[in-house]
């Protein structure tokens, strides 16, 4: 690729960014089957106020976590031999995506599930989903009915790890944000219980 044609396309990507977000939906059982279980030598608990440095390098750049504490939302944390390897939140009051320019609004029996980091040498070891299925299990104690969250378009590693635990596809979103403030819709799809 030529330097002039490499400088264009960081320019138009500074001015317009793209975005496709699916949401995913995942109906709680009224108990049972949720239970984590996490991968060998892998322990999942809530992270507290005093975790707040080792979280730091997951969340880089992302609203930190003090804030996060504050609006009520629950953080989950995997530690690997006493080393923290990956975190998950979620929330059940309103909150504004940053990223994607969007805000979320609940209903009292609705949780949503956001920020899953992982460490890259953790990945592809069953931590994300013993994250998940905690905080389904978390939600489902504080009497949550409906759980869901939003996945980029193009992370099909996310989507069928939605897909394993019970989730669907709701609906997605195509859009762009123009200079990182005005988000744009262009096409919007309902889609229904099942079909991803």
């Amino acid at each position: 690729m030529s330097p002039l044609r490499s400088r264009l396309i960081g320019a138009l990507r500074r001015i317009a960014r793209r975005r496709w977000l699916v949401t995913f939906e995942m109906p709680l059982p009224p108990s049972g089957g949720l239970d984590p279980a996490p991968p060998p030598g892998v322990t999942i608990r809530r992270a507290t106020p005093g975790d707040a440095p080792g979280l730091a390098p997951l969340i880089l750049g992302r609203e930190p976590a003090e804030r996060r504490w504050a609006r009520g939302d629950v953080g989950l944390i995997a530690e690997l031999e006493g080393r923290l390897v990956g975190c998950y939140w979620f929330t059940g009051g309103p909150m504004r995506l940053g990223y994607y320019h969007l805000s979320v609004a609940l209903r009292p029996h609705e949780r949503y599930g956001y920020g899953l980091y992982l460490l890259p040498q953790v990945r592809g070891r069953g931590v994300a989903t013993a994250l998940v299925r905690a905080a389904l299990t978390e939600a489902r104690r504080e009497g949550a009915t409906v759980y869901f969250g939003h996945v980029d378009g193009w992370n099909r590693t996310a989507q069928k790890l939605h897909v394993a635990l019970g989730g669907f596809a709701r609906d997605e979103l195509l859009g762009i944000v123009l200079l990182d403030r005005f988000p744009i819709t262009l096409w919007r799809r309902r889609r229904g219980q099942g079909n991803v």
